[in-house]
Order: C-alpha cells, then sequence, then structure tokens
C-alpha cells in the first residue's frame, strides 16, 4: 500500500521495533528553544510514514513536543511506559499485530495518558470499541485539519472524558 513504512528503511529512521524517530533532545523542538512543559509531550502512533511526519508538523506548529513516533502498536505498548509521554496520537488501523484501539487499551490500563485517535474509520462499530476500550477518547476523521487537532490537544481526553 502507498504509504507504508517500508522495511528497507535505513536505520536511522527505523529505531528499535517499529519506532520511526528518535525523541528531540530535551527542550528542542522544531528548531526553537522550549522547555518540555508537563501535558505537552506527544507520541505519534501511526503506520502510515508520510501521515507520521505531517502529524509530527503539525503537532510541533501547536507548540507540542513531539517525543517518539511508533509505526507499531506493540512497539508502542512496550515503549511507553516512563511518564515520558502526556497524549498520544493514535491511528486505528496499523497494518499489522495489534490495531491502535487494543494498543490505546493497554496504554490507558498501565497509566493515565490522554488518548487521541486519528483515522479514517469513524463508523459505529469503531466508536463502539473506542468506547468499550479508551472511554472519553476523541476520534478526529483523516486527514486531521489543524483547528480540531488544536482543540483535541488543548483538551486532551483522560480517563472518564
Amino acid at each position: 500500500m502507498y504509504g507504508q513504512i517500508p522495511a528497507s528503511l535505513p536505520p536511522t529512521r527505523i529505531l528499535g521495533a517499529g519506532r520511526l524517530t528518535p525523541p528531540p533532545a530535551a527542550g528542542r523542538t522544531g528548531g526553537l528553544d522550549r522547555s518540555p512543559a508537563l501535558g505537552n509531550r506527544v507520541a505519534i502512533v501511526e503506520d502510515e510514514l508520510m501521515v507520521a511526519w505531517s502529524l509530527e508538523a503539525l503537532v510541533d506548529d501547536l507548540g507540542y513536543e513531539v517525543v517518539a513516533t511508533y509505526a507499531r502498536g506493540e512497539a508502542a505498548a512496550a515503549a511507553i511506559d516512563d511518564g515520558q509521554v502526556d497524549i498520544v496520537l493514535m491511528d486505528i488501523n496499523l497494518g499489522g499485530g495489534i490495531d491502535g484501539v487494543e494498543t490505546a487499551r493497554r496504554l490507558r490500563k498501565a497509566q493515565d495518558l490522554r488518548i487521541i485517535f486519528i483515522s479514517a474509520y469513524a463508523d459505529p462499530e469503531t466508536h463502539r470499541r473506542i468506547g468499550i476500550a479508551v472511554p472519553g477518547a476523541p476520534l478526529l476523521r483523516k486527514p486531521v485539519s489543524t483547528v480540531l487537532l488544536a482543540a483535541a490537544l488543548s483538551g486532551g481526553s483522560g480517563p472518564g472524558g
């Protein structure tokens, strides 16, 4: 499928099992010096490389710090466990392995993270699954608008809404 992350990317782009980008240096984001503020650290879980890069640019433009990007749910669920992330932008169809809803459920069970789904899948069954697995998590449709993303990031979603 066009836009899928090829397995043959140089190791400088894919780090570990499904991680796409290294975290920026502390206090650096988008070339501007910023102190990482509590609540502003974002991880992106998205298997399509161009979409992941686009989201990373939008998030950075909105003043948030992208600390990691993952292509697979298993990689994200295993790595996001140390309190270094406040918000997760989660695709639903991750192209293999566990999907975004299950990844988000595991993350939310382990820690108090805000989850924001960004996906082309907005059918009633997907809404139902999200409501059961991650109550209160918003679902933004792709392609996501900057205005809706900004609103979701600022309002976020924690356990219970």
